[in-house]
C-alpha cells in the first residue's frame, strides 16, 4: 500500500494562510504525494490564479491546482504534481465542491477527490433545511457517478460532524467511524445505490476547527473534516492542525484561530 496526504483549510482569504499552505505542501510532497481542498482562497493568490493557468511559482514547488470550465467560487483542488488527473473534472453549478478523479504513476486505481465548502447551510439558516441542504449536496456528488476505486470528501461542511444532518440516511448520509451500514436496503434509495460514507474523525476532535460565539460562550464543533468511503475507511487518519509549515494558526489565549477563522485538517490514507 502507499500513503496520500490530505489537506483542508478555509483560508477566510487571507493572503498568509494562502502562503502558509503553499510551504505546508511544498514540505510535505517531499515525502508523499498530497490532495488539498482550500475555501475562500485570496483572488489574487497563486492558487486561485492556477485555476486557470499554471503558475511557475507553484510548479517549481511540484504543486498544481485542477482546472475546470467554470470555477466554484473561492474553492480549489490542490494536488502533487506526479498525480495524474483523469478525466474531466467539475465544478458544481450550485459552487459548493469541485470534483476531480487521480492517479498514481504506474498506479491503475482511480481515487476520485470531492472538495467541499458546503456554504448551503450558511445561506439556509432554518433547522429544517438543514437536512434538505446535505441531502442535496449529497445526491449532486452522487450524480457525478465517479466510477473509482476510491471516494473521499473533504473541506468546510459548515455542520459538525456528528450532526444529524450528516449522519442521517435521508441527509448527507457519513457515519461516524464507529457506526456501520446495518441495513442492506439502506444502500439503495429509489433504485440506486446509496452507499454509506465514513467521518475519518481527527485524533484531537474536541478542540474542533471554528470557533464562533453562541449564548453560553463560545463552542468549537469540527465543521473541516475528511469523509471516504467503505473502500478506503481502513488505515485512514486525520488529525486538526494548530501549526502549518512551522508556524502557528492558533491562539492559545483566546482559544480560537488566528491566521483563518478556521483551523486545517490533515489526514492520510493508505490505498
Amino acid at each position: 500500500m502507499a500513503a496520500i496526504y490530505l489537506f483542508t483549510w478555509n483560508l477566510n482569504k487571507k493572503t498568509k494562510a494562502h502562503d502558509l499552505t503553499v510551504d505546508h505542501l511544498a514540505l510535505r510532497g517531499k515525502n508523499a504525494p498530497f490532495i488539498a481542498c482550500l475555501q475562500e482562497l485570496p483572488s489574487a493568490s497563486w492558487i486561485a490564479k492556477a485555476r486557470r493557468s499554471p503558475q511557475p511559482q507553484l510548479a517549481s514547488r511540484n504543486i498544481a491546482v485542477v482546472s475546470t470550465l467554470r470555477l466554484a467560487p473561492g474553492i480549489a483542488l490542490v494536488h502533487h504534481a506526479d498525480l495524474k488527473v483523469v478525466g474531466t473534472p467539475i465544478a458544481d453549478e450550485d459552487q459548493e465542491f469541485v470534483a476531480a478523479a487521480f492517479q498514481r504513476p504506474a498506479d491503475p486505481k482511480k481515487i476520485a477527490v470531492i472538495g467541499v465548502h458546503a456554504k448551503s447551510k450558511v445561506d439556509t439558516p432554518r433547522p429544517e433545511d438543514h437536512g434538505g441542504s446535505r441531502a442535496l449536496l449529497r445526491h449532486a456528488i452522487h450524480a457525478l457517478g465517479l466510477n473509482c476505486d476510491h471516494q473521499l470528501v473533504l473541506g468546510d461542511f459548515n455542520s459538525p460532524m456528528l450532526s444529524r444532518e450528516m449522519q442521517s440516511w435521508h441527509g448527507f448520509y457519513a457515519l461516524s467511524s464507529n457506526k456501520r451500514l446495518t441495513t442492506p436496503s439502506s444502500a439503495r434509495r429509489r433504485g440506486f445505490d446509496h452507499p454509506p460514507l465514513y467521518v475519518v474523525r481527527p485524533s484531537n476532535e474536541p478542540m474542533g476547527t471554528f470557533a464562533h460565539g453562541d449564548s453560553g460562550g463560545n463552542e468549537n464543533p469540527a465543521l473541516d473534516f475528511v469523509v471516504v468511503d467503505e473502500a478506503t475507511r481502513s488505515g485512514a487518519h486525520a488529525k486538526i492542525l494548530t501549526e502549518v509549515a512551522g508556524e502557528s494558526v492558533w491562539d492559545s489565549v483566546e482559544e480560537r484561530p488566528n491566521v483563518s477563522d478556521h483551523l486545517p485538517v490533515e489526514g492520510m490514507i493508505d490505498i
